[in-house]
């Protein structure tokens, strides 16, 4: 398979993003539908939802910026070859830097997740941290090195390489491990599910399905990143056609994960029962409640931001300690 010349792989970067995009929008417009649907009964959690609304913005003005390049390359250029080949315009450098935004704003909301479904421990999510400040870091370094790359250099030979592929390094450490750190917690609630105390019996099976709305959906970009970070340590233009279509994915993953769990049907312990749940927006949680029907009377379970199962009756509302996740 021949290496694809720089600006073929621009050509057909371009075109899957923007056929990724079109993806993306509905998909943004139904978590907001998802979200304020309901606003009367459940507090917005704007600690989600503003990075929800920032990310897909400079999505928006990436793919737009890319078609904007893919004309001045094409259309405007008697040379494509030479065009793109001069990564000290402009419009790449700032193409660059949107996706350092993208990619930064993405993997805080990674970390955010993590650290709510860990009940707010800092020291779960002090690795990951370092890991993005280093990722955040060797990537600004990188983008204001294309300042130094003469016209018909690679990015592959010249200096800032080896920033880069920390850069993506590291986002792929962070995704990595706060998938599966967030995969640990919810399996331990899942566990700590069943009979209660008070005689109710909680289903386990909505906890197994908001952890593999949140996996399979994380699951996304980490391998798109890994099969990226291939890519590019092997030096080939194809990298960039992937590049840009995880600019797309990155903003997609955390829009995904909230409307499958907003969507997520669960089944009441009454088999002929049903019952559409919401998430538990108001602390953050991604674990949904769960509807079960005991002695007549709809029991709702959540769980809270310390990752006990809290169950409520009508007229009356108990919390039954589990023994906190993470602890044997």
């Amino acid at each position: 398979m021949r290496n694809l010349v720089y600006h073929e792989a621009v050509l057909i970067g371009v075109w899957l993003e923007t056929l990724t995009y079109g993806l993306y929008v509905p998909l943004f417009f139904t978590c907001l539908f998802i979200v304020f649907a309901r606003r009367r009964t459940r507090r917005v959690n704007w600690a989600l939802l503003c990075p929800t609304f920032a990310l897909f913005v400079l999505c928006t003005i990436h793919v737009s910026l890319g078609i904007s390049r893919l004309l001045d390359g094409f259309i405007r250029s008697s040379n494509p070859a030479k065009y793109y080949l001069d990564l000290a315009r402009w419009k790449n450098i700032f193409s660059d830097a949107l996706y350092v935004t993208i990619n930064f704003i993405g993997d805080s909301v990674v970390i955010y997740r993590c650290y709510v479904i860990w009940g707010s421990k800092k020291r779960v999510i002090i690795f990951p941290a370092l890991c993005l400040l280093g990722s955040f870091a060797t990537a600004i370094y990188a983008v204001v090195g294309f300042n130094e790359i003469p016209p018909g250099d690679s990015a592959f030979v010249s200096r800032i390489s080896a920033f880069y592929r920390s850069t993506f390094t590291l986002s792929f450490v962070v995704n990595f491990t706060c998938t599966a750190l967030i995969a640990y917690r919810i399996t331990r609630t899942a566990r700590s599910a069943g009979p209660q105390p008070d005689g109710v019996d909680v289903d386990p099976r909505p906890y197994y399905s908001t952890l593999a709305a949140i996996v399979e959906s994380a699951a996304i970009y980490t391998v798109s990143m890994a099969i990226y970070i291939g890519l590019y340590f092997s030096q080939l233009n194809a990298q960039y056609t992937l590049y840009l279509v995880n600019t797309q994915i990155i903003g997609i993953v955390p829009t995904l994960i909230l409307v499958r769990i907003g969507l997520t049907q669960t089944r009441s312990s009454d088999w002929d029962t049903r019952s559409w749940t919401w998430p538990y927006y108001e602390s953050g949680m991604f674990i949904p409640e769960i509807q079960t029907h005991s002695e007549g009377m709809v029991v709702t379970h959540g769980a809270d931001s310390s990752g006990s199962i809290k169950t409520s009756r009508p007229g009356s509302s108990q919390e039954l300690r589990m023994a906190k996740l993470g602890e044997s």
